[in-house]
């Protein structure tokens, strides 16, 4: 489920309870794919890649604009994640709300890391602009 035709993996989910897994690993994990010289991917679900650089690349420029979105629905007052996640999916079904939440999530840490975001509390999920 690494690399698939037409969306991307959620890998943020399991970010919530290993720090080894979510979209840093992962993307990691698609550029060593982009490395490999290979004729065709044949992923778990969907039909068979054959552009599969340019696969990545898409999923690539889809999350950097997912990231740029959640950082730009933050203020320099306290946002919640569930505001956030809001902001950047809008209404969702229930069955999604746990997914987006989780990459919302998984984005937030990594602008952190990038100096961007500060998160408030330790144990809360308020965050703002830096």
């Amino acid at each position: 489920d690494t690399l698939l035709p037409h969306i991307s993996t959620n890998t943020s989910i399991h970010a919530l309870f290993d720090e080894r897994c979510g979209l840093e690993p992962f993307q990691k994990s698609l550029k060593t794919i982009a490395q490999l010289d290979v004729e065709e991917v044949l992923p778990g679900h969907g039909s068979t890649i054959r552009d599969y650089r340019a696969r990545i690349d898409q999923i690539f420029e889809e999350y950097n604009k997912r990231k740029e979105k959640v950082g730009s629905c933050l203020s320099d007052d306290n946002c919640t994640l569930a505001e956030i996640t809001k902001k950047v999916f809008g209404t969702l079904p229930a069955s999604e709300v746990v997914l987006a939440l989780a990459e919302c999530y998984d984005h937030l840490k990594i602008l952190e890391r990038e100096g961007a975001v500060k998160r408030l509390e330790k144990d809360k999920y308020y965050f703002k602009k830096c």
